[in-house]
């Protein structure tokens, strides 16, 4: 897998498929007028890429990217307590989006996906806020929050992937992994 991401790891580990992670650098910026669905599949083939001259062919690739939006707006992992405090705010009492960019690499076969969940938080005291920020957890998140802990109590509901939000999809993972002949319920 080219992640370093703990979240990542434990959803493989969870489902009992052997992997091993290679964190990636790459820069993760943004294009100009790029929508959140394209770059959040553009950067999962860039992680592929980064990783893939260390990667036997005959090993399958994983990577992928969680990118956070509202309308035109992209929310990356907050900077400060204070960009966490404003991405929350924008974030409270509104629909939003989870993208996540899936993609697979096999020999010389390439492919990728995605993953739309529409995240429904619900509206939030500037106090609520923040206790949330104080308990750590908004750090290193795409959206200044994570579905799978305490962030959960901010979310009145979902319509799409839960294991999107948290970063690797599964349902599209799994259908991505079966095109390189991939058996998700054998031991391969």
């Amino acid at each position: 897998m080219a992640s370093g991401s703990p979240r990542r790891k434990q959803i493989l580990s969870e489902l009992g498929i052997d992997f091993f992670s290679e964190s990636v650098d790459v820069d993760e910026s943004r294009r100009k007028d790029e929508s959140a669905e394209v770059m959040a599949t553009r950067l999962a083939l860039k992680k592929i890429a980064a990783v893939n001259d260390k990667v036997a062919d005959n090993f399958i690739i994983l990577a992928a990217d969680t990118v956070v939006s509202q309308q035109s707006m992209i929310f990356g992992k907050p900077t400060s307590k204070d960009h966490a405090i404003e991405i929350l705010t924008q974030l409270s009492g509104k629909k939003h989006q989870v993208f996540t960019g899936i993609a697979v690499r096999y020999k010389n076969k390439v492919h990728s996906g995605l993953s739309k969940t529409d995240v429904y938080f619900r509206k939030m005291t500037i106090e609520e806020i923040n206790d949330y920020y104080d308990s750590g957890e908004c750090l290193d998140k795409a959206g200044a929050y994570a579905i799978q802990g305490r962030g959960a109590m901010l979310i009145e509901r979902i319509e799409g992937s839960y294991s999107g939000v948290v970063g690797l999809p599964i349902f599209e993972s799994i259908n991505l992994l079966a095109l390189l002949g991939w058996k998700y319920l054998s031991n391969n």
